[in-house]
């Protein structure tokens, strides 16, 4: 059991990752007076914290200030948030893939990209999605190590592939969630 479980690993993580979030959207319940996002793969409610006169909400144990003249919309408030931690969250752990694998990336620049969830230009400059943050990690690794492997190949050949299979093994995975459950983030 023990070795089944060190040889499938990914493929547990995978499994485990997809029936919770299964389970997640179909019990999140429209007539609901809670709002969720998603935050780090999992569906997070958020709410008024007590005694605090509606001036912050609280998400994933964080207290984000409402500010009630920039956002009408505590949704808007909380992924405006999120925007902002992304910046920080995305860049660092660019930062940590790309030194552990030797790569030096010019520039890393998070945006609200509509239909990309990352891309390296021919210059060296990585962009990702700040959406990334409302993934699983082994999702978000996977996008990040996408996008430092074209600072090598920028293409999609198969030497790209397979310098991408040996950065991120679980690259399966990870596309099987995107294909999955892109269009809920």
């Amino acid at each position: 059991a023990l070795r089944f479980v060190s040889e499938n690993l990914i493929w547990i993580e995978k499994q485990y990752q997809s029936h919770r979030l299964k389970h997640t959207f179909k019990s999140s319940s429209p007539l609901s007076n809670e709002i969720a996002l998603l935050y780090q793969g999992r569906l997070v409610p958020f709410h008024y914290s007590s005694n605090d006169e509606k001036k912050f909400l609280r998400f994933a144990n964080l207290l984000i200030p409402k500010n009630h003249e920039a956002h009408d919309n505590d949704k808007e408030t909380v992924e405006n948030f999120l925007l902002h931690l992304a910046k920080s969250s995305l860049t660092e752990r660019t930062l940590q893939l790309a030194d552990k694998y030797c790569l030096k990336p010019k520039r890393i620049s998070i945006r609200n990209q509509k239909t990309r969830w990352g891309s390296c230009s021919n210059s060296g400059t990585i962009s990702l999605n700040w959406r990334l943050i409302q993934v699983p990690a082994f999702v978000r690794d996977y996008v990040i190590l996408h996008e430092l492997a074209h600072l090598k190949f920028l293409d999609h050949s198969p030497h790209f592939w397979n310098h991408l299979g040996k950065l991120c093994p679980n690259l399966n995975a990870a596309e099987s969630w995107l294909k999955e459950y892109s269009q809920q983030v």
